[in-house]
Parts: C-alpha cells; structure tokens; sequence
C-alpha cells in the first residue's frame, strides 16, 4: 500500500467502516513502517474527536495551547493503555536505590528527589529478545527510561542480566517503570525522535500499537513502582 491509498482510507478506519481483512492488515502495517502516515492518521483521529466533542467549527479555532492540551490527553491515554498491559508471564526485575544515598529512616521503596535508583533485569532464558521501559507517574507524565539516543542497542541475549540507573525527579508521589521484553523488535531506536516531546510520544503509541496485537507468548512485562518523597 502506497500513502496515497493509505491517505484515502484513514476516515474509513477510524470511524470504523468496513475494510476486508487484507486491506485492514495492509494499512496498519504501512502506518508502522511510515511516519508520515502515522502522523497523518493521529491528526485525523484528533479531528475527528474534537468534531465528535466540540462541532466542526472548533477545528478553525485551535490555539497552540490547545495542541498543547491535545498531546497532553494524548500522554494520558498512552499512560492508561500501559497500564493495561499484562502479560501471561512476569518479567523477572527490581530496584534499588544506592545504598549511600539511602536513609534508614525511609520506608521500603520511598526515595528523595534527585536520588538514583537501579532497575535489574534478567532477560527470559528460552531466547533472545528487546528490552523498552518506559516510566510514568500519576500527573501522566511520560518519558522513555531505554532506549535514550538512537544509538542504544536494545537487543539482550537469553538470560542476561542487565541494569539501567534513573534519577529521580518529581512530582512527589508514586511512580512507576514499566519494563517490557518483546521477541521482535518493536521499537527501533533509530525510529525514535527522542528530540521532540510530541514526537516521541507519537512514537510510544506505536510501540503500543505493535504490541497489543502480539501473541501472547511474544512478549513480557513488568511494573516496579515506588514513591518520591
């Protein structure tokens, strides 16, 4: 499918009309591969949600703060959406915080602002795979903890251990990581525009997409959480 036919049958597939299977399966598999695309389909689903909201004429009235506000609902429904991530199998990981740092006054699990902790992962023993985490908070806010920079490798070897050290910034509160495996490569670091918020969370929602639609036993995940105080 070219981005002409696909351009055509965005309205289709997000008001839900009737696309064959072939041609349903053809045009999620070029949005995954295609920015340009993906960027077209996520301001038509825009639209169409304030139409559906707001009436027609809202459209014509959008500020730069109302984008602003779009892809802060965006993160919202991103957040949501890991959460209901759950996998048939744990991953196998924890974190700790530098004991140095550490006060012995503080409860299991509560850290200060600017404190490190470490996340430790062992990958699954039967095969190779990729390692995302993401991390998220209660005010929805949403950034990538691996991979950072286009350059990361985000492949691990069956079995491997492997630790990723976070700094903690606010708000106070519970915090959560959200450390997915996948057996096929799902996020290409060179794919990610980790420059741009808006873009990167673009970005996310098409990690997310990939994985709803993976078998079962094609991926695993787990949730650390913990609370800044």
């Amino acid at each position: 499918m070219n981005c002409s036919e696909f351009k055509e049958l965005i309205v289709d597939y997000l008001t839900k009309k009737a696309l064959d299977l072939n041609t349903k399966k053809e045009f999620e598999e070029h949005y995954f591969e295609c920015d340009d695309c993906f960027n077209d389909l996520e301001l038509t689903s825009v639209t169409i949600g304030v139409i559906h909201s707001e009436g027609i004429d809202k459209i014509f009235q959008f500020s730069t703060e109302e984008r602003i506000t779009v892809i802060k609902e965006k993160a919202k429904s991103l957040v949501e959406r890991i959460k209901a991530l759950i996998s048939d199998t744990s991953l196998p990981c924890r974190c700790y915080g530098f004991e140095t740092a550490r006060s012995h006054a503080h409860k299991e699990n509560t850290y200060n602002i600017n404190e490190s902790i470490v996340i430790n992962i062992t990958a699954p023993q039967e095969r190779d795979g990729y390692l995302t985490i993401i991390h998220y908070d209660k005010a929805f806010n949403l950034r990538l903890i691996f991979p950072t920079n286009s350059c990361d490798t985000t492949l691990v070897k069956s079995g491997v251990e492997k630790e990723f050290g976070i700094n903690l910034t606010g708000p106070i509160g519970k915090q959560y990581v959200k450390v997915i495996w996948t057996a096929s490569e799902l996020l290409n670091p060179k794919d990610v525009r980790f420059k741009n918020t808006d873009e990167l969370i673009l970005d996310i929602g098409r990690f997310l997409d990939a994985l709803e639609i993976q078998e079962e036993n094609n991926w695993m995940e787990e949730v650390l959480k913990y609370e800044v105080i």
